[in-house]
């Protein structure tokens, strides 16, 4: 079906066309968020919304030293094993509650060395939530 013809159907049945009906009754309208957040330094995300986790991953065992907004209440902590042959270290949703931005060092375990330089992760605000639009209004 062309664009125009898309649109038209929508507008008709009051829904996006191409909305999978059982996703939209999983979520009913609203849009899942995330609890945790995923940082490698293959894909390192420079943020993450308040109230998310965060977990680092490495491919080797490493001590992470971290600290929130300008190193303060600094932790040392050593990844565990996880799947894969990775190594994780979860920086929970409660210990970084206060901050407006994470800081950290990552040092690689056995002799230990220094991987890369300080990194850091903002914390954005949690923003409201937006209506779910669940049918198509018409323009006047």
């Amino acid at each position: 079906m062309n664009a125009p013809g898309a649109l038209a159907e929508s507008l008709r049945l009051g829904r996006p066309i191409d909305r999978p009906e059982a996703v939209w009754l999983r979520y009913g309208g609203v849009r899942p968020t995330a609890s945790l957040a995923h940082w490698t330094r293959r894909m390192p995300v420079g943020w993450i919304r308040a109230g998310q986790s965060l977990r680092l991953i490495f491919d080797v065992p490493a001590l992470i030293h971290w600290g929130v907004d300008a190193w303060q209440n600094v932790i040392d902590v050593i990844t565990t094993a996880g799947m894969l042959g990775l190594h994780i270290a979860d920086l929970t949703a409660e210990s970084i509650s206060s901050a407006g931005r994470i800081v950290f060092s990552v040092f690689a375990l056995g002799p230990q060395q220094r991987i890369g330089h300080d990194r850091q992760v903002l914390i954005e605000p949690e923003a409201t939530p937006e209506p779910a639009q669940g049918h198509y209004a018409a323009a006047a």
